[in-house]
């Protein structure tokens, strides 16, 4: 961390990087909770859902590791503040199209927009935090996105779409959007990494070898390519799996869903502060069988009543997001080559995890019911913790206190 910078700026960044992120998995998250509308209003089949969630993934996945690289060569300001008022703007396009070709190009380049936030952003707020506390830092940023994407938009989205229709909540993000960007774009300083880049320094060259010679590197994109696919595959049809499968009508399916939402938001802020202390790869294997819990209790939870009790207390899966997307990769690399290793993480995320599955998803979904994609969900987790293993700990608290431990021998 510059130690230039005051304490109220970081909180102040972290405040304004908050938002944002919800804002983000506002836009992404919500077209799955609201899908049965979506899909009755335009006439869409299952696998044209998953094609939708595709659609965002193939752009957020193409768009992170070319605006990650450019982060780390132009700076992270110039990249990310333009990005975050084009996804504001850009979202009002979901909710304006008539059918599902321009949905589809809709979520495509809503996907472009938004990926270099979540690609940049949170490295932006490890590099700003205190040594020991990135983990924690980069958690209470990313644990918007599970509180806002994932609590308040089923309950709140849910609610809008039955009373005004689903296209007024696509009109609704773009305005706070916009003027977070502005916020931004005033008060944001550039962090360190790039600082010089935008003095006219000596640039140093730019080692793209350090980052994919980095068994980390690969490791964690295939992990976000497992942890993604799953995601996708249990909140794009988790909800049709509550509303077909169990019975519940669309309103009581929005509260276990933002049951599983808030257990996302609890476990985000915990999850990466644990790994501070136990390390990473502890973390992901520990972490990544005990999200097993949900789709379990999804298919055998006798009713709604036990059900979202357990979404609250057992919603484990998002607190892996931060150690898988971020930490993970930027401190294998550093924080020079950040944006272009978080970029590529997201790529394999995407493509592979946000393109392919969900097309997998739906094709089963509509061959063998909904909950095919549990178990296949289940499997993509345990694999998580599985890759985990082999991975090189990287928590910087975690290893020095490891040393001094070896040293006191």
């Amino acid at each position: 961390m510059d130690s230039t910078r005051s304490k109220g700026y970081t909180a102040g960044l972290m405040t304004m990087l908050f938002i944002v992120m919800g804002l983000t998995m506002l836009d992404r998250n919500l077209p799955l909770y609201i899908g049965s509308f979506i899909m009755k209003d335009l006439g869409l089949t299952n696998t044209q859902l998953g094609l939708m969630a595709t659609a965002m993934g193939v752009g957020w996945g193409l768009s992170a590791l070319i605006f990650g690289y450019f982060s780390d060569r132009l700076g992270r300001k110039i990249v990310v503040v333009p990005a975050v008022i084009i996804m504001s703007i850009v979202s009002i396009g979901t909710g304006l199209a008539p059918a599902f070709a321009m949905l589809f190009l809709a979520r495509v380049l809503m996907g472009i927009s938004e990926a270099p936030a979540v690609a940049i952003l949170p490295g932006v707020v490890g590099e700003e935090s205190a040594p020991g506390n990135n983990g924690r830092n980069i958690g209470w940023v990313m644990s918007s996105g599970a509180l806002v994407g994932s609590f308040i938009a089923p309950i709140v989205g849910t609610a809008l779409t039955i009373a005004y229709g689903w296209r007024i909540c696509f009109f609704i993000i773009g305005v706070p959007g916009v003027i977070m960007g502005l916020l931004l774009w005033k008060f944001m300083k550039e962090p360190l990494s790039t600082l010089n880049l935008k003095k006219g320094g000596e640039k140093e060259k730019f080692d793209l070898k350090g980052v994919l010679y980095n068994k980390n590197v690969w490791l964690a994109a295939i992990c976000s390519a497992m942890y993604t696919g799953a995601q996708n595959l249990f909140y794009g049809f988790g909800p049709l799996f509550l509303i077909v499968d169990k019975g519940l009508d669309p309103s009581l399916m929005s509260w276990v869903m933002g049951g599983c939402g808030f257990g996302n938001f609890l476990w985000m802020l915990i999850t990466p502060w644990i790994s501070d202390r136990i390390g990473r790869r502890n973390t992901l294997m520990i972490f990544g069988l005990l999200t097993l819990i949900l789709p379990f209790s999804f298919m055998y939870a006798p009713s709604a009543a036990v059900l979202i009790p357990i979404c609250f207390i057992f919603a484990f899966n998002a607190g892996l997001i931060p150690i898988i997307v971020v930490l993970v990769p930027a401190e294998s690399v550093g924080p020079k080559l950040m944006g272009t290793a978080m970029g590529l993480n997201l790529l394999f995320g995407e493509i592979l995890g946000g393109g392919l599955w969900p097309i997998l998803g739906g094709v089963v979904a509509d061959k063998y019911g909904y909950r095919a994609d549990m178990w296949i969900y289940m499997a993509l987790m345990a694999s998580v913790a599985v890759w985990g293993f082999f991975m090189t700990e990287t928590a910087p608290t975690y290893l020095a206190k490891k040393a001094a431990k070896l040293a006191a021998k």
